[in-house]
């Protein structure tokens, strides 16, 4: 039997120190060490501490944006209810109360915004009513409704139809055969289409193409139909290219068939009276009385399209009848306060016929605010100036140098030359502008037609 020693007797072991009596005490350890090391750090590092907290900050604020949005989505905008306007808008139309029309298609569109006919008949009717693309407020807003008939729908033709009808009136052909191209890869079939491709081509001087187009288009009316839109569209484009080679007869007939179509389209008797009466006024004077007929015949049905009025009211001055001339510009500065030809017109008449430079200044500073490109209007309102007792030379000076740098950049026009600038700048006691820098420009040979061009030739 083995005796067991007391424990108090047995030898004692030999304990080895350690560092860290326990774990718990080294992880104090390290987590101390770490702290100060970062605030040593932070201290050493303040610019590129900041940085780094904004871009955390910047992406924690990220990631609960994303979250928000995935998880809890804002309620959908609702869209107004346009169902009146809708009824209220196409009546209009179809009355041809056109801006009217306008006015409530603006509203139609914000309730259906991916409704591509809508769109398309809001930017048709733009167009329609900027008498030929002289209303460049109009062509502008065309345009952008244009762009957003696409968004609505871009594999719908009447998009891309539609744009490329404001850009060829916005005298951006090339764009626009651009667009009539894609429209017509879309549909191939689409009458409408080719009408404007039509135009484009006549615009741009290939009268071949032009013509093969229009026949096209043209044979597929008498086989198929269309509706008065498309029907007005084509023999309207059909017309103004037949009265570019001299076919007033044929151009004639091709009017009248569109004003069947679209009988409230005043922009069609308007180039009718322009384009076809005008011309053959030269050799036979009453279609000089005939364009005036039918247009005072437009002006009865449609009193509020400046169009109109501008073009009768230059027809009555060639005529040599200020009076019904004056009558009709104060009528379409009435009606359209911010369309500058009539005043300039005004102004011009208040200058020559009446010797009222007073009036001429009234009406010219209208014309020139309004953004006149015509350096004959600020040309005639420096002269003004300088006619008053005791002469304005001073108020004189701006416009000249305004007018001149027009010149410059785009310039003379036939009423009046650079020289005439210069003699007035000496007539007043004025300091002559240095010399703008001649520069060759490299043009492109392109035949066009503007269809804001509605004055007679």
């Amino acid at each position: 039997m083995q005796l067991r020693v007391p424990k108090k007797y047995q030898a004692s072991k030999r304990h080895r120190r350690r560092l860290f009596r326990s774990r718990r005490w080294m992880v104090l350890w390290l987590v101390t060490f770490t702290v100060a090391y970062g605030g040593y750090w932070i201290l050493q590092n303040p610019t590129l501490t900041r940085d780094y907290m904004d871009n955390f900050r910047e992406n924690v604020g990220n990631e609960i944006g994303d979250a928000q949005t995935r998880y809890f989505p804002d309620p959908p905008t609702p869209t107004p209810d346009v169902r009146d306007e809708s009824v209220e808008a196409e009546n209009a139309y179809r009355l041809g109360d056109y801006e009217q029309a306008i006015e409530l298609y603006r509203e139609v569109v914000k309730g259906k915004p991916n409704d591509v006919g809508i769109h398309f008949r809001l930017t048709y009717l733009l167009l329609i009513t900027s008498g030929s693309g002289s209303d460049t407020v109009k062509i502008n807003e065309a345009l952008e409704m244009a762009q957003a008939t696409i968004s609505a729908n871009p594999e719908s033709p009447l998009g891309w139809t539609i744009q490329a009808m404001a850009l060829d009136w916005g005298l951006q052909h090339n764009r626009a055969l651009a667009s009539a191209q894609r429209a017509l890869e879309i549909d191939p079939s689409s009458i409408f289409a080719k009408a404007v491709l039509g135009n484009i081509y006549r615009n741009l001087g290939d009268l071949g193409l032009s013509k093969a187009t229009f026949d096209e288009a043209i044979a597929q009316i008498q086989r198929n139909g269309a509706d008065n839109e498309t029907v007005a569209q084509v023999y309207r484009n059909y017309g103004r290219y037949l009265s570019s080679q001299a076919d007033y007869e044929g151009a004639a007939v091709a009017y009248q068939r569109a004003r069947q179509a679209m009988p409230s389209s005043t922009y069609i008797t308007l180039e009718l009276a322009t384009f076809v009466y005008l011309p053959l006024g030269s050799e036979n004077p009453s279609q000089v009385q005939t364009a005036i007929d039918l247009l005072e015949e437009t002006l009865a049905t449609a009193p509020r399209d400046t169009a109109v009025l501008y073009q009768l009211g230059l027809l009555y001055r060639n005529q040599g009848n200020p009076e019904r001339s004056s009558e009709r510009f104060q009528q379409c500065v009435i009606v359209n306060e911010i369309y500058w030809p009539c005043y300039s017109e005004l102004g011009w008449a208040e200058f020559w016929v009446n010797n009222d430079y007073v009036k001429t200044i009234e009406f010219m500073t209208k014309a020139t605010q309004l953004g006149s490109d015509d350096p004959y209007d600020y040309f005639l309102l420096a002269r003004s100036y300088y006619r008053l007792q005791p002469p304005q030379c001073d108020q004189a000076s701006q416009p000249l140098r305004d007018g001149l740098a027009l010149i410059d950049q785009n310039g003379e026009p036939p009423t009046v030359t650079r020289s005439d600038f210069l003699q007035a700048f000496s007539d007043c006691g004025l300091a002559q502008p240095q010399a703008a820098p001649q520069v060759t420009p490299t043009t492109e040979t392109v035949a066009t037609t503007p269809e804001a061009t509605i004055a007679p030739q």
